[in-house]
């Protein structure tokens, strides 16, 4: 028996029949096309905010979202209010996320029906590891990156079932292009960072494959600069003036031993404290 083909945006797909709703196996596997390439997942971002780069801990505190469109022709003409909950979707990971980033699904739905195309929305936040190039501190420039990257990763409705692709390539990401589905990247902040100045943005998107998988990167980088006027009224200013002041005891006359002691003691200490104090913002260098 011949199965009918449908094509979309230059996909072809064969139209097979709707799975049960109880069949799992069936809702978990990612739709193919009839000519075997794999299924293409557009995908946008948008960037909320960069509230913090930290130079003590070399990491830089996001909030944003990643929002994925594909066409699965097992939903065309779905009338039900709900997505079967073992519905396969696509997922991308952050490779230089910490343990602190938190992330969100707010959306899964259906938005046309009559082709089947999806559209899911995954929130997060949380720190990067961002390391930094201190030669020119505090007068130094700095790349913060976001580097996503996807194997084929997946993950279902509930969000019950997860994985990534064992070898081949499960689907394609690439930048939105339909109308209405959005641009690539969304700013949604007005660029300002604590300490810093937002000097533009960059983004590029790679393939790599080897003999077994396929690997899609995905790196938006945020070019800032570092305002150092903190740093020079915080700490070299005083600390110059320490040094200069501490000279002072050389004008105490060489009978006065005890006297020339106590201020240079007394500057040690100060100068001591006063990078007790700033320590928490100095970077931890070797």
């Amino acid at each position: 028996i011949q199965k009918p083909l449908l094509p979309v945006l230059g996909q072809v797909f064969m139209i097979t029949p709707r799975p049960s709703a109880d069949d799992d196996s069936a809702w978990l596997a990612a739709p193919e096309t009839l000519s075997g390439e794999p299924l293409v997942v557009d995908v946008r971002f948008g960037i909320e905010r960069v509230k913090q780069i930290s130079t003590a801990t070399s990491t830089a505190y996001v909030k944003f979202y990643v929002v994925f469109y594909w066409t699965d022709l097992r939903l065309v003409g779905w009338r039900d209010v709900d997505l079967p909950g073992k519905l396969w979707g696509p997922q991308i990971r952050i490779k230089n996320a910490t343990s602190d980033m938190q992330e969100s699904g707010r959306d899964f739905s259906l938005i046309d029906a009559a082709t089947g195309r999806l559209k899911r929305v995954r929130h997060f936040e949380g720190s990067v590891d961002n390391e930094l190039d201190l030669k020119r501190f505090p007068f130094d420039l700095d790349e913060v990156s976001l580097t996503f990257q996807s194997i084929g990763h997946w993950l279902s409705v509930d969000e019950e079932r997860c994985g990534q692709a064992s070898r081949g390539c499960a689907y394609r990401l690439r930048e939105v292009c339909r109308p209405g589905e959005g641009s690539w990247l969304r700013v949604a902040w007005d660029g300002s960072i604590p300490e810093w100045q937002l000097l533009g943005m960059s983004t590029c998107i790679q393939e790599q494959q080897d003999q077994l998988k396929s690997i899609t990167k995905v790196v938006i980088k945020f070019h800032v600069s570092r305002h150092s006027s903190f740093y020079f009224w915080k700490a070299f200013f005083p600390l110059y003036l320490l040094s200069i002041l501490n000279l002072l005891a050389l004008a105490l006359p060489c009978e006065e031993l005890g006297d020339r002691i106590s201020t240079v003691g007394s500057f040690l200490l100060a100068t001591f404290a006063m990078l007790y104090v700033v320590g928490d913002y100095l970077p931890k260098m070797h």
